[in-house]
C-alpha cells in the first residue's frame, strides 16, 4: 500500500491546467494515484464546462441569423470558425466557396470593418464544433449580413464539422485620415518597403484580405516600386 502513495507539491500539479480554470493549488499533500487521477479528471471537467458555458450550443429565436465567432485557441476576440444560429442550434458556417467577399460580409455582421483573411478547415485554427450547416454562401461584399447573401444548398458535396468549417480573421479599420479613395500604403514593417497593404476607401485605411501575384505587383508599382519580392503573413504586422 505504501508503494501506491505518491508525495508531491500541489503547485507541481497541472499548475498550467489550474490556473486555466482560475484555481490556484499550494501546499503538500499525500495523494494516492486514484486520488491524484480524480483531481485531473476534476481540473478536465472545468475546463470543459467553461468553454461550453462562453459558447453554448443552443440559440434563441430572437438570435436567428446572428453570426458569432467561435475560438477556444486563443484570445483573440476578431479571429474564429463562423457560426450562425439556425433554428435553435449554433451551427458552424460551411467552407465551400468561402472567399473574401463572404468573410467580409460576415466581419461586418460582427461589428467590424472588413476581413483580412479567411480560413478553410478553421477547427485546425479554432478549435472543433460539432454542428455545421449544409448550405454555402455566394457574397457580392456589398451586404450587411450573411442573410442577405445568395445561400446555396450543396447536397453533392457534404460539409464535414472536422474539416469544412469556414473561419474569418477580421479587423477593424486603423484611422480615418486617408482622403484619396484608392491610395495605398504599406504599415507596420521594419522598411519602408513592406508591411500590410491597405487601401483608403470612404476615409478610411483597410487592409486587403487578399491579393494575387499579378494584384501584388501592380500594388508596388503603383505605389512607386518596380515589383513585389515576397508575401508576408499578415500576423507578422498585426
Amino acid at each position: 500500500l505504501q508503494s501506491d502513495l505518491q508525495f508531491a507539491p500541489l503547485s507541481s500539479i497541472s499548475r498550467s491546467l489550474a490556473n486555466s480554470i482560475n484555481v490556484w493549488l499550494a501546499g503538500t499533500v499525500r495523494l494516492t494515484k486514484e486520488t491524484m487521477s480524480l483531481l485531473l479528471r476534476v481540473v478536465l471537467i472545468c475546463t470543459i464546462s467553461i468553454a461550453e458555458s462562453q459558447f453554448p450550443s443552443s440559440c434563441s429565436s430572437s438570435e436567428y441569423g446572428d453570426v458569432r465567432l467561435y475560438n477556444t485557441h486563443t484570445n483573440d476576440d476578431e479571429d474564429g470558425a463562423l457560426q450562425l444560429c439556425y433554428s435553435g442550434t449554433w451551427y458552424s458556417v460551411c467552407d465551400y466557396d468561402w472567399d473574401c467577399s463572404d468573410g467580409n460580409v460576415a466581419c461586418y455582421q460582427l461589428g467590424y470593418d472588413k476581413a483580412r483573411q479567411v480560413e478553410h478547415n478553421s477547427d485546425n485554427y479554432f478549435g472543433y464544433w460539432s454542428h455545421i450547416h449544409n448550405y454555402y454562401y455566394s457574397c457580392s461584399g456589398n451586404e450587411h449580413s450573411l442573410g442577405s447573401c445568395y445561400t446555396h444548398y450543396t447536397s453533392s458535396y457534404h460539409c464535414s464539422p472536422s474539416s469544412d468549417a469556414a473561419g474569418v480573421r477580421c479587423v477593424q479599420a486603423w484611422d480615418s485620415s486617408c482622403s484619396l479613395n484608392g491610395a495605398l500604403r504599406l504599415v507596420g514593417g521594419e522598411t519602408s518597403h513592406e508591411g500590410v497593404l491597405e487601401f483608403c476607401y470612404n476615409g478610411k485605411w483597410s487592409p486587403f484580405c487578399y491579393l494575387d501575384d499579378e494584384e501584388a505587383s501592380v500594388a508596388c508599382k503603383q505605389m512607386g516600386y518596380s515589383k513585389y519580392a515576397a508575401f508576408l503573413s499578415p500576423d507578422e504586422y498585426l
